[in-house]
């Protein structure tokens, strides 16, 4: 919050509702989805048998799924949270979206959600970040 209100963007509302709805849609990415699917990365490293870990992570597949569920009902009848921009909340959930697939779950984001994710990133920034990451980890 303090970098989105420091520099001048677009991906933060100024004052107002607006404001408030974005903050709210940032805490829900940050403290409830992010919190989710970190759960997928603690289990791998449980130590624990197959079958244990396969209902843990099935569990841990279940709670994301339900979040995903929330974005989809928020997004009906908008293309991103706040609306019609997109939102720092939107660009946090589209990180989150592409960690499900290194584990074995099965992470079900429905068509609003993942036609706001596409969106998000087929956005130049969003590539360059992307292409960077890569090159951080071929070094």
């Amino acid at each position: 919050l303090y970098l989105l209100d420091t520099y001048p963007n677009s991906f933060l509302a100024r004052d107002g509702f607006a404001r408030e709805q974005a903050i709210q849609d940032i805490m829900f990415a940050n403290a409830t989805m992010h919190p989710a699917y970190s759960k997928l990365f603690f289990i791998s490293h449980l130590g624990l048998n197959e079958r244990d870990i396969n209902r843990a992570f099935g569990v841990a597949a279940t709670f994301i799924n339900q979040l995903w569920q929330v974005v989809e009902t928020r997004l009906s009848g908008q293309d991103y949270l706040g609306g019609s921009g997109v939102s720092a909340a939107d660009i946090m959930l589209s990180v989150y979206s592409r960690w499900g697939s290194g584990f074995p779950v099965d992470i079900e984001i429905g068509p609003r959600a993942q036609a706001m994710i596409n969106r998000v990133m087929a956005m130049q920034s969003f590539q360059t970040a992307l292409a960077n990451e890569q090159l951080q980890k071929s070094e």
